[in-house]
């Protein structure tokens, strides 16, 4: 089987290395162009990547040394409510406990009331909160962890894995493409007439959508209705050697910036929404908040949302190509990787098994399309929560009060709002597509989205200061400075 993956970035080589992996037998053949190059300044990694660095055995050590890496617990989001205040969303799941340092749901429940009552946010409930503070990190739990890297790098470091498991790579450009009687791609036109013949195609073309949108003309839902930025400013930062193990978001005043700590660099950025200031006038407010080492690197326009269909016939798209958003939380690798995993483990062995122009095969793909929709419409609304905030300083964030909740069949956030607004805590509040509960209530708490303060009896009072005594504890029992391990890194580096 030939399999030609269009898109050489991080989606790209991901996708590629993944199928390789689990269809060793295929032939592959990755269509990049380093005209067109790659998007990102600076990405956020969520602790979906270990899955992929596991299957490809790529060591945390060598990962990092061959991205510029750090690692990251977590995000912390500053002056949402535009009072200084800063909140932590990080990746350990406190409500369900795996390291049992509560294990107690009724306490767990107990510690998040408490939370809201006394300190308006859960971060004192978060372990990672504690580690992060003082810049140690924890890599026992690979639930626990994600990575800040150089998308350039990684792509870089990706291809040269991707040639070793025998993939091919072609700096070209695709200009069209040739159909079957069955509308089905049997190949690929390159620059000079040059043609690539295949029985699959990924398409990861990012921001082009170079089949599944303009060849095959997959309809686009716009999620612009629910989430508000339409722009978005990339630029750079000097090193400081601060390495914090998290992700900056800071709110300003027309969206909200990120800054990445890498090891040679920040990257950095500011998403926003061009009816409310220039780019020139964002500019000058990322400026003032990281003063004039600021590097401009680039800029983008984009629509948020997802093509209902992202596998037609035998054309499956990943990344930017299929569904975007905007960079909050570090959503847009980690989809391509579960819907990857999803794509191959779940839904591929059985297509090809089949007869490819059969209904057996329209089945399968439905099938695929109606998850993708429901996992996309999830992560929207747990981006659209992040909006949500108390904030009216300016006419941006006025004018998120008049949003609609999303509502989808599998996500309703209004009725979360609702139910934990009502004290209700149970298995249908937290069915929110594939996100867990901890990150919807960090979102809540962070925001203040609490209707009323509930008022706590001493029994309370004293189980949640006995729960913050351990989790200090718990935190206090690891000792690895992020810095020191990086420079371990390095000096690991230096001996190769």
């Amino acid at each position: 089987m030939k399999i030609v993956v269009i898109g050489g970035g991080t989606a790209g080589c991901i996708s590629a290395l993944l199928f390789k992996k689990k269809f060793p037998s295929v032939d592959l053949t990755i269509v990049r162009s380093k005209e067109i190059g790659i998007l990102g300044p600076g990405e956020g990694l969520t602790p979906a990547i270990n899955s992929f660095l596991d299957d490809l055995d790529i060591s945390i050590d060598e990962f990092i040394l061959n991205t510029g890496g750090t690692i990251k617990h977590g995000v912390m989001f500053n002056n949402w409510s535009n009072d200084g205040s800063s909140w932590f969303h990080g990746f350990y799941d406190f409500y369900n406990d795996k390291k049992n340092i509560i294990g107690n749901k009724n306490t767990i429940i107990n510690n998040f009331k408490s939370s809201i009552s006394l300190n308006n946010n859960l971060d004192k409930i978060n372990y990672l909160y504690y580690l992060v503070l003082d810049n140690k990190i924890n890599l026992e739990s690979k639930e626990e962890y994600g990575y800040h890297i150089d998308a350039r790098k990684l792509t870089i470091f990706l291809e040269k894995i991707a040639e070793k498991m025998g993939i091919s790579i072609l700096d070209d450009k695709v200009f069209n493409v040739e159909t079957d009687q069955f509308n089905n791609i049997s190949s690929i036109i390159l620059s000079d007439n040059k043609k690539i013949d295949c029985d699959f195609v990924l398409d990861c073309s990012g921001f082009q959508k170079l089949i599944i949108g303009k060849h095959y003309k997959s309809k686009w839902v716009s999620m612009s209705e629910f989430l508000p930025a339409t722009n978005a400013i990339t630029c750079f930062l000097p090193p400081d050697n601060n390495f914090k193990p998290y992700t900056d978001a800071t709110a300003l005043k027309y969206g909200w910036s990120w800054k990445i700590p890498l090891q040679h660099r920040y990257g950095c950025g500011y998403v926003y929404n061009e009816n409310y200031v220039s780019k020139d006038n964002a500019i000058k407010e990322l400026i003032d908040l990281y003063g004039d080492k600021l590097e401009i690197v680039g800029s983008f326009e984009y629509k948020p949302g997802f093509f209902k269909e992202t596998w037609i016939n035998n054309c499956f798209a990943n990344g930017l190509s299929s569904s975007f958003f905007e960079p909050i939380e570090a959503t847009t690798i980690s989809s391509v990787i579960s819907t990857m995993y999803n794509f191959l483990v779940h839904y591929f062995p059985k297509y090809i098994k089949q007869n490819i122009n059969d209904q057996s095969s329209s089945e399968i793909q439905n099938l695929f399309n109606k998850k993708f929709v429901e996992n996309q419409s999830g992560l929207m609304s747990l981006l659209h929560l992040h909006y949500r905030t108390n904030r009216n300083d300016t006419d941006f964030w006025k004018s998120i009060k008049n949003y609609p909740f999303p509502k989808f069949e599998t996500v309703d956030i209004e009725r979360f709002l609702n139910d934990i607004n009502s004290n209700i805590y149970n298995e249908d509040t937290f069915k929110m597509s594939n996100w867990q509960e901890y990150s919807w209530m960090s979102v809540y708490a962070g925001n203040k989205l609490h209707e009323d303060i509930v008022e706590l009896d001493k029994d309370d009072i004293q189980l949640y200061n006995e729960s913050i005594i351990k989790i200090k504890d718990v935190a206090d029992s690891y000792s690895t400075n992020h810095l020191e391990f990086l420079k371990t890194t390095k000096q690991m580096k230096e001996k190769i």
